[in-house]
């Protein structure tokens, strides 16, 4: 075992009660279809400390409300482990989890797309695993409503899950965590060939500052036209 400290902030500021969910990257398979996942809150110094076997982690954290922040492909070996969580705030986020596969998709993207069907139901069969050790008491199928499927996409020896977050204050982490732990357990259809899969965000066409600095430039600059119709 593998001792782990997460540290949350938030502009800086470590985040007391913060929610914290952590998945081993680990394959699922027949045997083993539900892999390794914690669920733990901060303390007031915003740190949460568990001991996790070696191996790759997705790691997720949210305050409770829109401030959220994950890392993926955490390589947690030897005897301790420091990784920093800084929340960002998002009330809204396009999410995907990415399949890699050893042979082409085609062929497996009709049981993935009917395995996501079923979606609810294993998010309501897996919810205690997370909300129970958080406190939180929200039904899991009140969660899951805040998550829209909103495409399967495969290319090549990959399969793209699409899924959409609104909504608040529901807890974005423990939402998405849940979504995320249910495809990986529908994928045992697909689990003898998948060699990885990670986690990840859809990334903005500008970044925020950049799109402040053009509506900054467009204000100034419709000012400047109303300016000269006025002197004409």
């Amino acid at each position: 075992m593998t001792s782990i400290t997460i540290v949350v902030r938030r502009r800086g500021v470590p985040v007391s009660g913060a929610n914290v969910i952590v998945i081993s990257k680990a394959l699922p398979t027949f045997w083993k279809p539900i892999p390794d996942v914690f669920a733990v809150k901060t303390n007031e110094r915003g740190v949460a400390e568990l001991d996790v076997p070696a191996g790759l982690y997705l790691i997720l954290a949210d305050d409770g409300e829109d401030w959220r922040a994950f890392i993926d492909d955490v390589s947690i070996f030897g005897a301790s482990k420091t990784v920093y969580l800084d929340l960002t705030y998002r009330p809204e986020a396009r999410y995907y989890v990415k399949l890699y596969l050893s042979v082409p998709v085609a062929q497996y993207l009709a049981p993935v797309v009917n395995a996501l069907s079923r979606l609810l139901d294993k998010v309501a069969e897996l919810a205690g695993m997370i909300l129970a050790p958080l406190g939180i008491n929200i039904p899991a199928l009140e969660l899951a409503r805040h998550v829209e499927i909103e495409s399967v996409e495969g290319s090549g020896n990959e399969i793209t899950i699409w899924m959409r977050y609104t909504g608040s204050p529901v807890p974005q982490a423990v939402v998405i965590g849940l979504i995320v732990l249910a495809i990986i357990v529908l994928l045992v259809v697909v689990a003898p060939v998948m060699t990885k899969w990670v986690f990840g965000e859809k990334v903005s066409e500008l970044p925020d500052v950049f799109k402040y600095i053009s509506i900054a430039i467009t204000a100034v600059a419709i000012l400047g036209i109303v300016y000269m119709l006025k002197k004409r």
